[in-house]
């Protein structure tokens, strides 16, 4: 593992192995979710007790402080309905470009046909970044 992802895994999994991440990707595929509707409102209260924050693109400009050292992980896909047989109908909607210029610890997004999100590295680009 290059030193650049060793160096971000360290910020996210704590010393004793452990990680908590808080997750606000909801409103993507549930929409509206109570007690969301100013995410701010309800994320800093909790950021205290989260190693990390799961989040997508415009949850995290429009609601996280920037100062906040909190390790981001960006959740990069997302879909325009929740409507259908599965949620597995989504496409990527941000790119490895935003995602290093957000400085996210980790980019998430799940791949067709598949529950389990997986990883993609942060750089390159095509298949080399995924990461099982």
């Amino acid at each position: 593992m290059d030193w650049g992802m060793k160096n971000r895994m360290a910020q996210l999994i704590q010393a004793d192995g452990h990680c908590l991440f808080l997750p606000v990707d909801h409103g993507y595929f549930q929409g509206p979710t109570r007690k969301l509707e100013e995410p701010r409102k309800t994320i800093e209260p909790l950021l205290p007790y989260a190693d990390a924050l799961f989040i997508t693109r415009g949850v995290l400009r429009s609601s996280v402080d920037p100062l906040s050292s909190k390790p981001i992980i960006l959740r990069m896909s997302g879909g325009t309905s929740m409507v259908g047989k599965n949620l597995a109908n989504e496409g990527i909607t941000t790119s490895i470009e935003e995602a290093i210029r957000l400085n996210v610890g980790e980019a998430r997004c799940p791949l067709p046909g598949f529950i389990l999100p997986y990883c993609c590295r942060i750089g390159g680009t095509g298949s080399e970044n995924l990461l099982v």
